[in-house]
């Protein structure tokens, strides 16, 4: 079929989709839908993960190649989280597995994009793309509106008052996303109560790409900063739920353990949201950005040398450049965005990037 063009994984993708499509139409449906939609890379590298060799019967593949589209594809989940937790499905439970994510797909609506997310991407400066401008003009009174009486804080795990990139940030949030332009921002040891029901925590730092987050004296790696908001009273099962906004740098993309080491860490925003999960946090969300955060700012091609620093910057409401996570009943899923990699290029005269000329990237996982 057309939609599922790449070479090397046509044929299963082709496959998987018929086969979902036979047995729920409307799951079926959204499928071929995602299939229209989503780039050559995301489909070559879904397709990838679904080969999945020769265990099990013909029909256990085809489940488990089924599972990972629908969760993969059409409800935005990572696929290597994906994967694993598909590999670990014994073959008595398939079936009945199968059915559920089947009924899950065909009832799927992509939840909401966090308010915030569309106030950003509504300024005159954004650049967003064209669908998403239109979608936002005749909405953005309304969603203005709506936020005013929404509980905010701002979370400085480590505050500076003489450090200009926080600075910065947190007056833009006050401006522009929170209804008290004169809002403190609070840190460990302040209460979070006044978000106990739902609303909204805006936690800004310097990200140490994807280290940790905090200032040039200290930082507060994922496990630590979720233990620091459950001591500091953030609730752990609102009614409504509570949107942690990562106003920090490389929050949703791989990162290299060291320059010029090996292996990547996991995004700083997902290892977050499995901390939150494991700390007991039942009805939240978490959004990082993709890339080096000041202010309203994303910038995605980093350059430090002399006189040149931040090219290229665009909203961070710019559609596709950010992460959402859903940490529910004791899981987490990711529901927007796509997996981001930084590739680094330093220095021919210094391994160190920040004592010479250096390029940080962020750019898709895996290619594209």
């Amino acid at each position: 079929m057309p939609i599922f063009s790449t070479k090397s994984t046509e044929q299963r993708l082709t496959d998987t989709a018929a086969y979902i499509d036979q047995r729920n139409p409307q799951a079926g449906s959204k499928v071929f839908q995602w299939g229209i939609n989503a780039t050559t890379h995301e489909m070559s590298r879904i397709g990838e993960k679904m080969h999945i060799g020769k265990s099990g019967t013909a029909n256990d593949r085809r489940y488990r190649r089924a599972i990972i589209m629908m969760r993969a594809g059409v409800m935005r989940h990572e696929i290597r989280k994906v994967v694993s937790e598909v590999s670990a499905i014994n073959s008595g439970q398939l079936q009945t597995r199968f059915s559920q994510i089947l009924l899950q797909c065909a009832a799927y609506v992509p939840p909401p994009i966090p308010s915030a997310l569309d106030v950003m991407a509504s300024e005159k400066n954004s650049k967003v793309e064209l669908e998403q401008a239109r979608r936002l003009q005749p909405l953005i009174q309304g969603i203005t509106n709506n936020r005013k009486n929404l509980p905010h804080e701002i979370y400085a795990p480590y505050h500076d008052d003489q450090d200009g990139a926080t600075y910065h940030t947190v007056t833009y949030i006050r401006k522009h996303l929170t209804a008290d332009m004169y809002k403190r921002e609070i840190s460990h040891g302040n209460s979070l109560s006044s978000l106990n029901g739902g609303g909204e925590l805006f936690i800004v730092g310097h990200g140490h790409l994807g280290r940790g987050i905090g200032s040039h004296n200290g930082k507060l790696g994922a496990t630590e900063l979720a233990i620091q908001l459950r001591a500091d009273g953030l609730d752990r099962n609102p009614g409504q739920p509570i949107v942690i906004y990562l106003f920090s740098c490389w929050g949703a993309t791989h990162t290299r353990r060291m320059w010029g080491g090996f292996g990547k860490r996991e995004p700083y925003a997902r290892r977050f949201a499995r901390a939150l999960v494991e700390q007991g946090f039942r009805n939240h969300k978490v959004v990082g950005f993709a890339g080096s955060v000041i202010s309203e700012s994303l910038t995605q091609d980093y350059i430090h040398k002399p006189g040149v620093t931040n090219t290229g910057n665009i909203s961070l409401g710019k559609d596709g450049m950010y992460n959402i996570y859903e940490v529910r009943n004791g899981n987490f899923n990711r529901t927007h965005g796509e997996d981001w990699t930084t590739k680094a290029k330093p220095n021919n005269n210094s391994f160190k990037f920040w004592k010479g000329w250096s390029t940080l990237t962020v750019r898709k996982r895996g290619g594209g």
